[in-house]
C-alpha cells in the first residue's frame, strides 16, 4: 500500500469544496456560485491519485487491482447504501415517466456514465435537473472514466518515457484547457458533462503531484500563496451565479486557487494549511464523500415533498443538518469499516461492487422496461401523469424537401405527400413545434404541403435578435439566424402563398415567463438597433413589422392567438400532490387548472393591440384558440378530467390533433 503522507489540510480543502456545494444546492444567499466545489474536488483528487500512482510507478510496486481494489473501497460501500435509499425514495416519491428516467440514470451509475446520461438528456423539453436523484453522480463518472485511461498512460511514460512525464501532462491539461474555452460557447453541456473538457482540472491536481513546480522556500510564500487561493475559491463561489459561462475560463480562478492552497500546504507551518487544519473543517472533510453523496437525494426528495418543489429557509435549514448528520454516520459505519482489509478481504470487495452493479443493473433495467411501474397510483393521478409524456414536439411526417440549393437546408416538408410543393410556412417558437400536429392534420385534409420551422425561444419576428436567459449567445445567434433563412425561402419560392406564424407571444411581450417559468427572461430588439426600452413596445414593434413585411412580399398571413397560459398549472406537480395527497388534492388540481379570462387576456393584450391595427387587412387573419380552452370567466388547462397541457403554456399532442379545426381556415382554399 502507498506511504502517502497524510495531509489534515487537504481534508480541509474537501470542506472548503463540499460546504458550497450543500448551500448553494439549497439556496443559501451568498452561495450562488458554490458548484465550484465540484471543480475543487477534481483538483484534490487528481493531487491526491496521481500522487500515490507516481510513488508505486516510481517504485516498481503499482498493481493496477490493488489501485481498483482502493477505488471500489473509497466510493462502492457508501455509494451502495445512498443509492438503495434513494431507490426505495424514487419508488415512493416519483411518478412513472420520473422513475423510469431514474432507471435509466440507475443503470448509468452502475458503469460510472452518469455524465453521458445527463449530458444526452439535457433540453428543452428535459425535466428539471433539480429533481432527478441521481444527477450529482455525474461529478463521481467524470473521476472514474479518468481513472480508467489515466493510470495506463501514466505507466506508460514511466516504463517508456519517464523524462516525458512532465511535458505530456503539461500538453494534455492545455489541450484539455483549449477545448473547454473553445466549445463552451457552443456546446456548454458537453463541456459540463464530458470528461475531455474536465480532465484538465485533474491534470492540474496531477502536475502539483509530480513535482513540476518546486516547493516554497519561505513561509511568507507559502502564507501568501495559501490565501491567495482561498480568496480565489471563495470569492467564485459568491461571485459566480447560474449565468457564469461554465466552466471553460471561469473554472480557472477555482482551479488554480485549489492548486495554491495545495501547493502551498506542502511548506510547515503555512497560515492556510493550518486553518484548513482545523478540528471542524478536518472532519467535514473527512465525510464529504458520504455527506456530497447524501445531500442530493435528500434535497431533490425534499423538493418533491413541498408546495411547487421551493424550498422555504426552514427547509434549508433542515437540510443542512440533515445532510452533515448522514454523511457523518456514513462515514463512521459505512466508509471506516469497509477501509479495514483484514475485515473486508480484495476479493469480498470485488465481488461486493459485482453484486451490486447486477442489482442496479436489473433494477434500473426494470423500472425503464415497466414504464415507472404506474400501477403505483390511481386513474386521476395517471392522467396527470401521462400529460408529461403526451408530447411530441416536432412534426411526425417531416421529410427532406427537395427545394432549391442554398435555400433548401434545414427545412423539412410537412403535410400531404401528394406533392413535393410547398404552398404554406408554419413558423414559430416551441408553440409551434407542439402545435404543428393540428396544423399538419389540417392541411393534410386540403391537401397542401408545407415547410416547417421551430426553435424554442425564438419568436418569428422579420430582422429581430434576442437575449434568453435560458438559451446561451450560440443559441440566441440560431434564433436570428433561422429568421433570416425564413426569409429567403419566402421570397425564393413563389408557391407559398401563405405564412402560419405561431408563437408564445405572451412571453415576449411581456419579457418573462409566468408561473413555474417566471424566473425565465428574454429580450428582444431590432437586429440593426440598439437594446433597451419597454418589452411590449418593442414587440408590438417587431410584429408589426414582420406582418407589414409578409404582407409586402403577397403572402396571406395567418396568425395563432396563443393557446392561454394557466400560470398555477404544471402536470407534473399537480401528479405529484394527488400522489402524496389522493382525492384531498382535487381541489388543489381544479383551482390550479384554472385562470381567469381577464388574467389570460392582460398577458396577450399586446399581441391584441397589433391585430386590431389589422383588423381590415384582408392577408390577415387570427386564428384563436380561446374556444377551446375558455368561457366567459376562466380557462382551463384541465377539462373533465383530462389535461390538456403538460405544463403552463404548452398542450400535449392529443390537444394539438384536436385544435385541427383551428387551423381549418389557412388551408381551405
Amino acid at each position: 500500500m502507498s506511504t502517502l503522507k497524510y495531509r489534515p489540510d487537504v481534508d480541509g480543502l474537501r470542506a472548503v469544496a463540499v460546504l458550497p456545494v450543500l448551500f448553494f444546492h439549497v439556496g443559501i444567499p451568498g452561495t450562488a456560485g458554490g458548484y465550484v466545489g465540484v471543480d475543487v474536488f477534481f483538483v484534490i483528487s487528481g493531487f491526491l491519485i496521481t500522487s500515490i500512482l507516481h510513488q508505486e510507478m516510481g517504485r516498481g510496486r503499482f498493481s493496477f487491482v490493488r489501485f481498483y481494489e482502493r477505488r471500489i473501497r473509497r466510493l462502492w460501500p457508501a455509494l451502495v447504501v445512498v443509492v438503495a435509499f434513494t431507490v426505495l425514495g424514487a419508488y415512493r416519491l416519483l411518478l412513472p415517466t420520473a422513475l423510469k428516467d431514474f432507471g435509466q440514470s440507475l443503470v448509468a451509475v452502475t458503469v460510472f456514465a452518469s455524465n453521458v446520461l445527463f449530458y444526452q438528456e439535457a433540453g428543452y423539453f428535459d425535466g428539471p435537473a433539480e429533481l432527478k436523484p441521481l444527477l450529482h453522480t455525474w461529478s463521481l463518472a467524470v473521476e472514474e472514466q479518468f481513472y480508467l485511461f489515466f493510470p495506463p498512460f501514466l505507466l506508460a511514460l514511466h516504463r517508456f518515457a519517464r523524462r516525458a512525464i512532465t511535458p505530456a501532462l503539461l500538453v494534455s491539461l492545455v489541450v484539455s484547457f483549449g477545448i473547454s474555452i473553445l466549445f463552451l460557447p457552443s456546446h456548454q453541456s458537453a463541456v459540463f458533462y464530458l470528461l475531455p473538457f474536465r480532465a484538465w482540472e485533474m491534470l492540474v491536481g496531477s502536475v502539483l503531484a509530480v513535482g513540476v513546480i518546486p516547493s516554497f522556500r519561505s513561509t511568507t510564500f507559502a502564507h501568501l500563496s495559501g490565501l491567495l487561493g482561498l480568496a480565489m475559491i471563495l470569492v467564485s463561489v459568491v461571485v459566480y451565479s447560474a449565468a457564469t459561462p461554465f466552466p471553460g475560463l471561469a473554472a480557472a480562478l477555482p482551479v488554480l486557487g485549489s492548486a495554491l492552497v495545495i501547493h502551498a500546504g506542502a511548506t510547515e507551518g503555512g497560515l492556510a494549511g493550518r486553518l484548513l487544519g482545523t478540528t471542524p473543517l478536518v472532519f467535514v472533510g473527512k465525510i464529504s464523500y458520504s455527506l456530497y453523496l447524501w445531500h442530493w437525494p435528500l434535497i431533490v426528495f425534499a423538493r418533491h415533498l413541498v408546495p411547487d418543489g421551493e424550498l422555504e429557509p426552514m427547509h434549508a435549514f433542515g437540510l443542512v443538518v440533515a445532510s452533515l448528520v448522514a454523511g457523518a454516520a456514513s462515514w463512521r459505519f459505512v466508509e471506516a469499516p469497509f477501509r479495514n482489509a483484514e475485515r473486508f478481504t480484495a476479493r469480498s470487495m470485488f465481488v461486493g461492487a459485482a453484486v451490486a452493479s447486477v442489482a442496479w443493473f436489473g433494477i434500473g433495467g426494470a423500472l425503464h422496461v415497466l414504464r415507472g411501474l404506474p400501477g403505483r397510483f390511481d386513474e386521476p393521478t395517471l392522467r396527470l401523469a401521462a400529460a408529461m409524456e403526451d408530447f411530441v414536439p416536432e412534426p411526425e411526417g417531416c421529410r427532406e424537401w427537395p427545394g432549391p440549393a442554398g435555400v433548401a437546408e434545414g427545412f423539412c416538408l410537412i403535410g400531404s405527400t401528394e406533392s413535393e410543393e410547398p404552398t404554406y410556412f408554419l413558423w414559430g417558437d416551441s408553440h409551434a413545434g407542439i402545435l404543428v400536429h393540428g396544423a399538419d392534420a389540417a392541411a393534410s385534409e386540403h391537401h397542401r404541403a408545407g415547410l416547417y420551422s421551430n426553435l424554442a425561444g425564438c419568436p418569428p419576428l422579420v430582422g429581430f435578435a434576442k437575449d434568453e436567459s435560458v438559451a446561451d449567445a450560440v443559441d440566441d445567434a440560431r434564433c436570428a439566424d433561422v429568421n433570416q433563412r425564413v426569409v429567403r425561402v419566402l421570397e425564393a419560392v413563389p408557391s407559398i402563398d401563405r405564412v402560419v406564424l405561431v408563437s408564445r407571444w405572451s412571453y415576449y411581450a411581456n419579457g418573462r415567463g409566468i408561473g413555474a417559468d417566471a424566473h425565465n427572461t428574454v429580450e428582444i430588439w431590432p437586429a440593426a438597433g440598439s437594446r433597451g426600452g419597454s418589452a411590449s413596445e418593442t414587440f408590438e414593434a417587431g410584429l408589426e413589422t414582420t406582418l407589414r413585411t409578409l404582407v409586402g412580399m403577397g403572402k396571406r398571413v395567418f396568425v395563432l392567438r396563443q393557446v392561454p397560459e394557466v400560470e398555477e398549472y404544471e402536470a407534473s406537480a399537480l401528479a405529484t400532490a394527488r400522489m402524496l395527497r389522493g382525492a384531498a388534492a382535487d381541489e388543489e388540481v381544479a383551482t390550479r387548472s384554472r385562470i381567469d379570462v381577464a388574467r389570460v387576456s392582460a398577458r396577450q393584450a399586446s399581441f391584441d393591440r397589433v391585430m386590431v391595427r389589422f383588423a381590415n387587412e384582408p392577408s390577415v387573419t387570427v386564428l384563436d384558440t380561446h374556444e377551446h380552452f375558455c368561457d366567459a370567466s376562466s380557462c382551463f388547462a384541465v377539462r373533465d378530467g383530462r389535461p390538456l397541457y403538460f405544463d403552463n403554456n404548452h398542450v400535449t399532442t392529443t390537444t394539438s390533433r384536436e385544435l385541427a379545426p383551428v387551423f381549418e381556415v389557412a388551408f381551405a382554399d
